[in-house]
């Protein structure tokens, strides 16, 4: 099972470019500006979900190819008619497809789609709604194990949610507030998720006053502690038990910060290969640019 990350769409687009498409045989040729593409795979299979924007509304299309990006069926519009989307998440299990956005086509505030294939994309069963109140989310992840299915997103207001199916996105448990972001965030990149078993780990950076008298601890140890201090930090919560419950918040990384600075530590991505969790993030503590 593989799931949809930033890192593995450029690198997929990438090799699609270099070795299976020729100049006269475009990969998308549409109307309107494609983009957003988000990735998955499984065994010989790719998928692939975008928008195409003309304007308003913006549209969700999907592809498929079944052997290795060689070939590629037509595109086919997933999303709904009078729909405005916003960059989708994708993730695949066991040939069953999953595909959640933003859709602000009805209301001002957003509501989150979701939609799912059971054949690998020959049929899509009908959208709806998982979530009616976005609150200006921007980009929602998906990742799936088996028959559970994993959404996480965090909306205008800062808030970090964990949403769970546990029957390959048939029905759906209510949302998990797990956790409220500080003064600033990366609202401009969600948090990160991976799932190995019934292990779940969603990790987001965070930005804010340390409070008086508390310390922030990273690895166990204690980083700082004054009141002035402005910190920039990687937070992570962790699920045993597939999302029903969750630990406390734990701080991976933290730096101290200057006020005027607030993107130290930035857009976390997680991978898993089935027994093992990678987290990556953008630090700028010692290169102005970032390492």
């Amino acid at each position: 099972m593989r799931f949809q990350t930033f890192i593995e769409t450029p690198l997929i687009i990438a090799l699609l470019s270099g070795f299976c498409l020729s100049d006269d045989m475009p990969f998308i040729s549409m109307t309107g500006d494609c983009r957003y593409p988000a990735v998955a795979t499984e065994r010989n299979s790719i998928y692939m979900v975008w928008l195409v924007v003309e304007g308003k509304p913006a549209h969700l299309y999907f592809k498929r190819s079944t052997d290795e990006g060689i070939q590629w069926n037509s595109s086919r519009m997933i999303s709904n008619e009078k729909s405005d989307c916003l960059p989708p998440a994708l993730a695949v299990n066991s040939g069953t497809l999953h595909v959640a956005w933003v859709d602000f086509g009805e209301t001002i505030d957003g509501e989150i789609y979701y939609a799912r294939s059971r054949d690998g994309g020959d049929t899509w069963e009908k959208n709806f709604i998982l979530v009616a109140n976005a609150a200006g989310t921007r980009y929602p992840l998906l990742t799936c194990h088996q028959d559970n299915v994993y959404l996480i997103w965090q909306d205008a207001q800062n808030k970090i949610f964990f949403k769970a199916s546990y029957d390959q996105g048939k029905t759906w448990k209510k949302e998990t507030l797990l956790g409220k972001v500080g003064n600033h965030s990366c609202y401009c990149y969600p948090p990160g998720i991976s799932c190995n078993g019934k292990d779940v780990a969603v990790v987001w950076t965070d930005f804010g006053k340390n409070k008086k008298g508390f310390k922030i601890l990273a690895y166990g140890l204690p980083v700082y502690k004054s009141e002035k201090d402005m910190v920039s930090s990687v937070v992570c919560r962790k699920s045993t038990d597939n999302g029903r419950t969750w630990s406390k918040e734990r701080v991976l990384s933290a730096t101290k910060v200057a006020k005027e600075t607030q993107d130290e530590i930035d857009n976390p991505i997680m991978l898993s290969d089935g027994s093992l969790s990678y987290l990556f993030w953008l630090d700028k503590r010692n290169v102005p640019l970032g390492e």
